[in-house]
């Protein structure tokens, strides 16, 4: 059993380095529990990141079942695990919808769940984007209609309210690009709809572990509105 210790800074190296630098993924035998890309917790100090894939990394990853070797041109960084793939990923929501598809369609992982109140950046759209920014920076054709998209968050909270109700605890995020200045109101309005729908969706015992906190920023011009809700036990 490997002893857990604190997070040092060669760990927060080293997942800066996998999330910049990105990882070459090779596989001795697949995981039985799960895609093999997803988060790799780290041993002793539980660090979570998520390796990117990139054929020209200098780093490798190294998968064999659900154990992990990270290593930079021969050398070994670090061991870890898979993470777990969590069982409630395998429920359905009222209308039979599949809760894995929902899922993988909101950019969520094991520990943060996203609700996207808005699917387009008004920056981007008028030719003002961010340089480096490329969320919700794509193509108007690649993102669902705007008359559907309250019904794709409602199905995000519902998500998150099937992961709440099921034990799960980690950070709820509300986030959207940015809007036209004439239609900024709607985001008081779809961050009222989604803590309408948690208030309706959770009973009051799964009330009290949920510690809100709401902050409202503009990050890189990009995201209007950000809310998180930590999800802790008491």
């Amino acid at each position: 059993m490997i002893e857990k210790r604190n997070i040092t800074k060669e760990d927060i190296l080293l997942k800066a380095r996998i999330l910049s630098e990105g990882v070459r993924i090779k596989v001795k035998k697949k995981s039985t529990t799960g895609d093999k890309i997803r988060p790799i917790v780290l041993d002793g100090c539980d660090l979570v990141v998520l390796p990117l894939p990139n054929p020209y990394s200098r780093l490798e990853v190294f998968i064999d079942g659900d154990s992990v070797i990270i290593s930079d041109m021969g050398k070994i960084l670090s061991s870890g695990k898979l993470e777990v793939r969590r069982s409630w990923r395998n429920e359905l929501t009222g209308e039979g919808k599949s809760v894995e598809q929902i899922f993988a369609g909101s950019a969520s992982s094991a520990t943060i769940i996203n609700l996207i109140v808005n699917f387009r950046c008004y920056n981007y759209d008028s030719g003002q984007g961010c340089k480096y920014c490329a969320l919700f920076a794509v193509p108007m054709s690649k993102t669902p209609p705007a008359d559907i998209t309250p019904k794709i968050t409602k199905l995000q909270v519902e998500m998150a309210v099937i992961a709440a109700q099921n034990g799960w605890r980690g950070t709820l995020v509300i986030s959207g690009g940015a809007l036209p200045p004439s239609k900024r109101g709607q985001l008081i309005d779809g961050i009222e709809r989604v803590m309408n729908q948690l208030n309706e969706s959770l009973d009051t015992s799964e009330r009290t572990c949920i510690h809100q906190k709401i902050l409202m920023k503009c990050i890189s011009g990009k995201i209007l509105g950000l809310m998180l809700l930590n999800l802790i036990s008491r």
